[in-house]
């Protein structure tokens, strides 16, 4: 436990990269248990790294034990790593296109899993770049990331919500709970979807609005509270002309469901 609370003390860039240096060399599989420890330690650290980050060496030293946590075989040692991963786009951003074919690869092979604690924090990797890069957009400093992946991102998206509407009735039923709504699958998928809507707008617009159009035509509940959320998300992008033209149907089936209700 004081290996990883040490972490909260003020320490200079150089003890960082020490500390961070004997971390990462304690990402073992033969010894899971000081995995655990050190991943834990690491994940805290992300914070303090974007100098590290900034050194060639240093971050890829720092990913590379990343990964390799991520992929030992371990649940709670992956969520933890996903989790730090998740971070990283705060404190590397211009220095994280070396990650992205990698975390690529290793969210759509969780897609095809039940590893829901594990996907969402894949998700939230992808969330938190989309967050920074429309800040980048904004300050004009952006390095495109989302766009140059974004076929691949709306498979990702696409194949989240699929998963989400075989977790979503389990993961709704929280009427004890102390939250008005869990982190699921659905709503880690779906913020997602409204960041990348900002970044992409017409694009987002295009490929969601008849998808979420039928879902507001089924039947059972679950498939129409995901067509709602995704028109909630996609709706931030696109400009007023082209939510006019495109949500006629929308608002017929959105129409249509009220009046049975």
């Amino acid at each position: 436990m004081e290996f990883v609370e040490m972490y909260d003390k003020k320490l200079n860039n150089k003890q960082i990269g020490q500390i961070l240096h004997s971390t990462v060399l304690n990402i073992n599989s033969e010894d899971q248990e000081l995995t655990e420890i050190a991943i834990q330690a690491l994940s805290r650290a992300i914070p303090s790294t974007a100098e590290n980050f900034a050194n060639d060496e240093q971050r890829t030293f720092i990913v590379d034990g990343l990964f390799k946590a991520a992929e030992m075989g371990n649940a709670s040692i992956e969520e933890v790593a996903l989790q730090a991963i998740s971070e990283t786009p705060f404190v590397g951003y211009t220095h994280i296109a070396s990650m992205i074919e990698r975390m690529g690869v290793k969210t759509m092979s969780l897609m095809q899993t039940d590893r829901y604690s594990a996907i969402r924090f894949a998700l939230l990797f992808w969330t938190n770049l989309a967050r920074v890069e429309l800040r980048m957009i904004e300050d004009g400093q952006s390095q495109n990331i989302i766009q140059s992946c974004l076929e691949s991102l709306l498979q990702i998206m696409q194949t989240g919500l699929e998963i989400t509407e075989l977790d979503i009735e389990a993961d709704i039923q929280l009427e004890d709970a102390e939250d008005d709504q869990k982190w699921t699958v659905h709503e880690a998928a779906a913020n997602l979807l409204q960041e990348i809507s900002a970044i992409a707008k017409e694009a987002i617009f295009n490929q969601f609005m008849e998808y979420a159009t039928n879902k507001l035509q089924a039947d059972d509940w679950i498939n129409q509270y995901v067509g709602m959320s995704i028109i909630a998300r996609v709706l931030v992008g696109p400009s007023s002309e082209t939510i006019y033209f495109g949500c006629k149907d929308m608002w017929q089936s959105l129409f249509q469901l009220l009046q049975s209700t």
